[in-house]
Parts: structure tokens; C-alpha cells; sequence
């Protein structure tokens, strides 16, 4: 079933442990029978705490919406295959750009976001892709991530000063051979 070269997609979530919050997700994957690289993109609210003051003082004053996340990730990892299942064992690096929508129009008619900050997070981690059907076109995964966080970043913007954060993923893949 995991023999040959493969691309694919996949869509789930991710639900982070401390700080709380979660992403949608969504990416896409290749590899073969000894490296799997993926990347994806995930947007969400998290449990992000961040006042009113603070982003007047980083963007000036405005009406600000509620701020979220918008991540971006990207990995490699060695695969253990199985009969029908695959464990993926790996790590990388993801971006979280932390964007505030603003609900005032600017001159040309748009409501542009602001930028509130960009954090570059190393990561390890393993996920568990389980058949779903019998040729191994579907998949459901459940992973785990341990991401290195900058503490003072994350207590600023999450109100935890957490060095490492703990986020557990599920999701389906979609893949065939090439």
C-alpha cells in the first residue's frame, strides 16, 4: 500500500494544548517510501488575548476587529510503514502571522487587516495515517507537534509565557500514485 511516490492533500485541524485555541487546516504532500514532505496553511482564532491598547500603540487608532491567525507550515519527515497504516516521524518550521481585521473603509473602499506580529516556530513531531479504504486513497491521520515557542512572544499575545506549545491534529488525507 505505501510502496511508489505519491502526492496528495489533506484537511483537518489542529487543537493546541496550552495556550487553548486551534486552526483549521489545509495542505498538501508528496513523497514516496522513505520521505514525506508536506506543507499547509491554517487559519483561526486561537485564544489569542490581545488589547485594545496594545494594537493602537503598534497600528494606531482605528476600530480593530478580533485578531486571528494565519499559519503557514512546512516539514519533512522519515515514514514507518505499516500494512495499513503509516507512522510519520518528523519536524520543521511554521509562521504565524497574527492579523487584526479592520472594520473602517480607507480611501479606495477596502478594509485593509493589520499586522499585529510574524513568529517562526521550529517543530518536531509524529502523525498517524491510518487506511480508510483498501487501496490506501483515503486516509485518516491524528498527529502530535511540539513547537518551540519564543515564551515572551506567547505571553504577550496568549497571555501564557509557554516555551513550548502542544498541539494535537486530525484530519483526512486524499493521495494517489505517480
Amino acid at each position: 500500500m505505501w510502496k511508489g511516490s505519491f502526492i496528495g492533500f489533506y484537511i483537518g485541524g489542529s487543537g493546541n494544548i496550552q495556550p487553548p485555541g486551534g486552526l483549521f487546516e489545509f495542505g498538501i504532500e508528496g513523497g514516496g517510501k522513505w520521505l514525506v514532505i508536506d506543507g499547509c496553511f491554517g487559519v483561526g482564532g486561537g485564544s489569542l488575548k490581545v488589547d485594545d491598547k496594545m494594537v493602537e500603540e503598534k497600528l494606531g487608532p482605528n476600530y480593530w476587529g478580533k485578531p486571528y491567525i494565519f499559519n503557514a507550515r512546512i516539514g519533512a519527515a522519515i515514514p514507518i510503514n505499516l500494512e495499513r497504516a503509516r507512522l510519520n516521524i518528523g519536524g520543521g518550521f511554521e509562521g504565524l502571522l497574527i492579523t487584526i481585521p479592520n472594520h473602517k473603509e480607507n480611501e479606495n473602499g477596502t478594509k485593509p487587516a493589520g499586522t499585529l506580529d510574524r513568529l517562526f516556530i521550529p517543530y518536531v513531531g509524529a502523525r498517524l495515517d491510518f487506511a480508510l479504504s483498501q487501496r490506501g486513497g483515503v486516509l485518516g491521520f491524528i498527529g502530535y507537534n511540539c513547537e518551540f515557542t519564543p515564551a515572551d512572544k506567547m505571553e504577550i499575545y496568549f497571555g501564557e509565557p509557554v516555551s513550548l506549545r502542544h498541539t494535537i491534529l486530525a484530519g483526512f488525507v486524499f493521495r494517489g500514485r505517480f
